[in-house]
């Protein structure tokens, strides 16, 4: 459950004292108060205190940004969408060279945060962009460096709300609440932060992947996930095999492949390159299907060889 936001009690009370003196209220005061009008729901009043703090001529840079984005937030819920992108852009433009401003932003816009570790060697290459630019409701979104455009995919509501969550864990998560075979790519690693209120799940496992640099696939009953690049090389198929249940534990990968191709009545013919163990458990899935995942994972691809399928490597497929 998502905590209430606490405010330092001698700020809110240097500001109420400084509005009953009649005096100007400091930036801090104003931020703060903006905070507080947020919270309530009063958007428009939030909206005016973040302004005049951002505008105004005492405001470091660290509070201007911070105004700017707060700015930006209650814009956009109030149906500003274009002084809500406005202000997203005057941070870009004032402090991109900022890495505190830089991930406020990308937090708040995007409601999601890689691990410290990406985040430093990535941060750089954030990006804002925004769609319908010259409309009348253009939107701002961020655009995390290696994935493109992520078009909204929609499905079953949730919410989900944490820290510096393993990868790992969350896609466990996703497995349980979906009940879809969920099959993660080797080297598939990282955190995320997160903040998602009551979004569609495609949508917030998007958030989640993004800007750790991954993608997924839903074909069936299979969510694939892998680096954003190795997705895009593979496009959504229709599946025709009969489905089965695949359970393999250090099983040697030439055999597992084999088993798996017998149920379709496939014979495969081997590049003399592969070779490993591969552990799979998949539910109900088409064989077919269940072959192609095994081969993704590995990093191989099949072609016809004569009355044979050969199985070797991508670039030799």
């Amino acid at each position: 459950m998502k905590k209430m936001t606490r405010f330092p009690i001698a700020l809110a009370l240097a500001l109420v004292a400084s509005l009953a003196a009649g005096q100007t209220p400091s930036v801090d005061e104003r931020i703060t108060n903006g905070k507080l009008q947020a919270d309530l729901g009063d958007w428009k009043g939030a909206a005016a205190a973040f302004d005049a703090a951002a505008r105004d001529p005492q405001a470091t840079a660290a509070q201007q940004w911070e105004a700017l984005v707060r700015l930006g937030v209650a814009r956009r819920a109030l149906g500003d969408a274009r002084g809500s992108v406005e202000a997203f852009e005057q941070v870009m433009a004032g402090h991109a060279d900022d890495p505190d401003a830089v991930r406020f932003l990308a937090l708040s816009l995007g409601g999601a945060l890689p691990g410290r570790e990406r985040w430093d060697a990535i941060w750089r290459e954030v990006k804002l962009a925004v769609d319908g630019r010259g409309s009348a409701r253009p939107t701002a979104r961020i655009a995390w460096p290696g994935v493109g455009v992520v078009e909204p995919r929609g499905g079953e509501r949730i919410s989900l709300d944490f820290v510096d969550g393993n990868l790992g864990d969350t896609f466990r998560l996703f497995a349980d609440f979906t009940g879809l075979n969920v099959v993660v790519q080797p080297g598939v690693r990282g955190q995320i932060t997160l903040h998602a209120k009551d979004e569609p799940w495609q949508d917030v496992l998007q958030k989640v992947l993004a800007p750790n640099g991954y993608r997924y696939s839903l074909e069936g009953k299979v969510l694939w996930i892998a680096q954003a690049d190795y997705v895009a090389r593979f496009e959504p198929r229709t599946w025709k095999g009969k489905p089965v249940d695949v359970d393999f534990s250090n099983e040697d990968l030439r055999d597992a492949l084999v088993q798996l191709a017998h149920n379709g009545g496939v014979e495969l013919q081997f590049d003399p390159s592969v070779a490993g163990h591969v552990t799979f458990r998949l539910i109900q899935v088409p064989w077919d299907q269940a072959l192609e995942i095994v081969l993704r994972a590995n990093g191989l691809g099949q072609r016809p060889a004569g009355r044979q399928v050969l199985i070797a490597p991508l670039d030799r497929s």
